[in-house]
């Protein structure tokens, strides 16, 4: 498995846990309700979320940083775990996918 695929399966399990258990965010009320800061992001993962964001019921350029932590409706893990992984899998460096990664336990305060 590449490590891309790897990080967004890892990354898919953890964010099946109910904010503030283990693998949630810490403190879920803290989460920012401002737009997510996709600039911060590797350049192939930003092409990927522009080209996957069809797939994406909400508009991953209008969601909050809270709906795409929290992910009430599961649609967040639903479309990373298959069309995110699928673009990232073959457009992204392990350097990358590390990157991301440490995006998103940062922004979601999973540290």
């Amino acid at each position: 498995m590449k490590p891309t695929a790897a990080i967004f399966a890892i990354l898919s399990s953890v964010s099946l846990a109910v904010a503030g258990e283990i693998g949630g965010p810490k403190e879920e009320e803290k989460l920012s309700r401002g737009p997510l800061p996709l600039h911060q992001l590797p350049e192939c993962w930003q092409g990927c979320l522009q080209s996957e964001n069809h797939w994406y019921r909400p508009d991953i350029n209008k969601v909050s940083v809270y709906y795409f932590c929290v992910d009430p409706l599961f649609d967040t893990r639903f479309w990373s775990y298959h069309a995110l992984a699928t673009c990232t899998y073959g457009a992204c460096s392990k350097a990358e996918a590390y990157v991301a990664q440490d995006w998103y336990f940062d922004i979601c305060q999973m540290n």
